[in-house]
Formats: structure tokens, C-alpha cells, sequence
């Protein structure tokens, strides 16, 4: 029985991370294209597809770390950064 269980969840957990470094490598010219365009001195952005299907290349600008999503065709969604608490302004 145990085999039984064993073997569908090997095999879904299998796929899923065959799925998630597929996307690391394949990203659409388009999303590469979109990409280079946006931030040209970014070489080697990390690739990943969401839950939304979005192509999310996760990179750092000057030591700061970004994401940015884009729909297979190239069209840009979203840029994304984490601000630290002790940059924020605080409002009077």
C-alpha cells in the first residue's frame, strides 16, 4: 500500500520541478526580448512561471533584489521590490 501512495506523489513532485527548471530555460524570445529592453545591463535573470502563468525573472540592480512578470507574448505586468522597514518615510 505504501508503494501505492508513494509512487503518484514521486511523480507528480517530479514533473512539478521538471516544469519549474523548464521554465528557468525556456522563456519566450518575446519575455527575453521585453526584458533585455527594460534592463539591459541584467544578463542572467532566474526564470520561473507563477501561478498565474506569468514568466517572473527574479534579478538584482545594484544589490537590491527585483522580480518582474510578463505574459508570454512579452508584455510586461509587474516589477516588484522589497523595501526595508527602516527606508520608508515616515509621515508626519
Amino acid at each position: 500500500m505504501r508503494h501505492f501512495l508513494l509512487y503518484p506523489l514521486s511523480i507528480f513532485l517530479f514533473s512539478a520541478i521538471s516544469y519549474d527548471v523548464l521554465a528557468q530555460k525556456k522563456a519566450p524570445k518575446a519575455v527575453k526580448r521585453t526584458f533585455k529592453k527594460m534592463y539591459p545591463n541584467e544578463n542572467d535573470p532566474d526564470w520561473r512561471v507563477d501561478k498565474n502563468d506569468y514568466y517572473e525573472s527574479h534579478f538584482k540592480k545594484k544589490g537590491i533584489h527585483y522580480r518582474a512578470d510578463f505574459l508570454s507574448d512579452g508584455t510586461w505586468i509587474e516589477t516588484e521590490n522589497n523595501i526595508k522597514k527602516k527606508n520608508f518615510l515616515n509621515p508626519s
